[in-house]
């Protein structure tokens, strides 16, 4: 997921290179390509600063389920889980 990615983002003259993640996307309404971003830093030292942050949730094998197979089919009630980290790497949908 983008907005689940840790960069390191060169910052212009001598300002060096710092974490961040991507925190809000704006595209363009006719292309829908990037127009803009804006980036939040990462911290250093993450079990100093905990930060929070949203995991999409995927679910695989539908097709293989007896009760979908049968019938019926599979309800995506939550779709994404929100929770500190205090490591890394973020975890990623596989």
């Amino acid at each position: 997921d983008f907005f689940n990615r840790v960069v390191d983002l060169q910052l212009p003259g001598d300002g060096g290179a710092c974490r961040v993640v991507p925190r809000k996307l704006e595209t363009d309404f006719h292309t829908t390509r990037p127009t803009h971003v804006t980036f939040m830093r990462w911290p250093v030292d993450l079990t100093k600063r905990p930060r929070k942050v949203t995991i999409p949730i995927e679910l695989t094998n539908e097709d293989l389920c007896p009760g979908v197979k049968g019938g019926g089919f599979l309800y995506h009630i939550i779709r994404s889980w929100r929770f500190k980290m205090s490591s890394e790497p973020i975890p990623r949908a596989r």
